[in-house]
């Protein structure tokens, strides 16, 4: 596949504020409350990268940087989505605010008083404690990203995760409750994926059998960016059983300071 582009450059430089106003509310609904609290791993789909996109190229160096929130681009417009409400927000070239996506979490939903901590008390620490606890109850959106056919969420599950796994965090050992789904803007179906590989979120890399892949960033061209660490890379690689030239070629040619490596993805029209 010929690179479509040599250098990612994801930039942020609209600031701006929200006004009082009113939405005609015919947004598509996105109906996340059909999600049940005794949900099992059975109720959860394994998806195939092949299943959208096309084709992926080779892996490479480069650098990596973060959007703020939960805004994000989509065509000629600005999406943002703040978890106090229930809608995903466009932000036209003309400076108007309508609604493009209703968000029904349903009883899942974190609640306002939640929001205001109207619910806890205390000193500082059992505060803490308190909200902690609290927000296991509720199902969050953490990030969503928009291609021409979908919408791919990360939400953390609380005490409804069905495959919660253990990580290192930047604070010791921790409990990690996400979940990655995709929704069908034609079908106006959600799917929640299962992991892969235990404790990978994302889409099974079925077309070169290289790591597990879910976006970091959706470019304008439709393309599925992400990216790897050089350490993960490799501790995937040791263990896989046929890897392709192209990643033997990579992990002969990386060390251990490089680094992240950039994946894109062509996803399918």
């Amino acid at each position: 596949m010929n690179n479509i582009f040599n250098t990612i450059v994801i930039s942020l430089l609209i600031l701006f504020t929200f006004t009082t106003g009113s939405c005609d509310r015919k947004s598509e609904i996105i109906p996340f409350n059909f999600i049940p609290v005794e949900s099992t791993v059975g109720n959860y789909n394994m998806l195939n990268l092949s299943d959208f996109a096309t084709d992926i190229n080779k892996p490479r160096g480069g650098f990596t940087s973060s959007e703020l929130g939960s805004m994000y681009r989509f065509k000629d417009d600005v999406r943002i989505y703040k978890p106090i409400n229930d809608t995903i927000f466009t932000i036209s070239q003309d400076a108007k605010i309508k609604d493009a996506f209703i968000l029904e979490l349903g009883k899942y939903g974190p609640t306002l008083s939640y929001f205001e901590r109207k619910e806890i008390g205390g000193d500082l620490n059992e505060m803490i404690r308190q909200r902690n606890s609290l927000s296991q109850k509720f199902i969050f959106i953490n990030t969503i990203y928009e291609s021409r056919n979908h919408l791919f969420f990360k939400f953390t599950f609380g005490n409804h995760a069905p495959e919660p796994f253990e990580y290192v965090g930047f604070f010791g050992n921790s409990i990690s409750s996400e979940v990655c789904g995709v929704f069908d803007k034609f079908s106006g179906k959600l799917a929640l994926m299962r992991q892969p590989i235990k404790g990978k979120l994302g889409f099974k890399n079925d077309i070169d059998n290289g790591p597990v892949i879910f976006p970091h960033y959706l470019s304008s061209n439709n393309e599925l960016v992400t990216y790897i660490s050089v350490e993960d890379f490799l501790d995937y690689y040791e263990k896989i059983d046929k890897p392709t030239p192209q990643m033997a070629e990579i992990a002969k040619n990386i060390k251990i300071d490089d680094n992240h490596i950039v994946i894109i993805a062509k996803l399918k029209e």
